[in-house]
């Protein structure tokens, strides 16, 4: 399915505002539409970089922010810094917005299994002071 299709994409790491990829936000046209949290709870682990695995149920709801990237070539300048599909592959996933709303939203999910990334203790959220999530 095209990004066009969904323009939305949420972003949990790097990419947020405040933090050193957002640049590459501004560079794809990336509007900010509101913070957010995955519907399903998945595990988001850090080892240097954030990842978000693909293992739905695991972990916890993860807070991120939810942005509309509104040209194909803001979808490819995003896809080459997350190496979609190989090294982070896109998938569509309910969001739920800090007011309530529901949207549908691409999310970069680690493409491979990782056994060792999979035994991290699973964080709701990147850059937090706290590390661990409670609950």
């Amino acid at each position: 399915m095209p990004p066009e299709n969904h323009p939305l994409v949420f972003v949990y790491g790097t990419l947020k505002r405040g933090f050193h990829n957002h640049r590459v936000m501004e560079e794809a046209g990336a509007q900010f539409v509101c913070a957010g949290a995955t519907v399903t709870c998945f595990p988001l682990v850090q080892s240097g970089l954030p990842f978000l695995l693909h293992r739905p149920g695991e972990g916890h709801r993860v807070e991120g922010e939810i942005f509309r990237v509104p040209t194909a070539a803001g979808w490819e300048r995003l896809d080459r810094l997350e190496g979609h599909p190989t090294f982070y592959r896109r998938k569509i996933t309910p969001i739920q917005g800090d007011e309530g709303d529901l949207y549908a939203a691409w999310t970069y999910f680690l493409a491979r299994a990782d056994k060792d990334l999979a035994r991290l203790p699973p964080l709701c959220a990147y850059g937090r002071d706290s590390g661990a999530a409670v609950g």
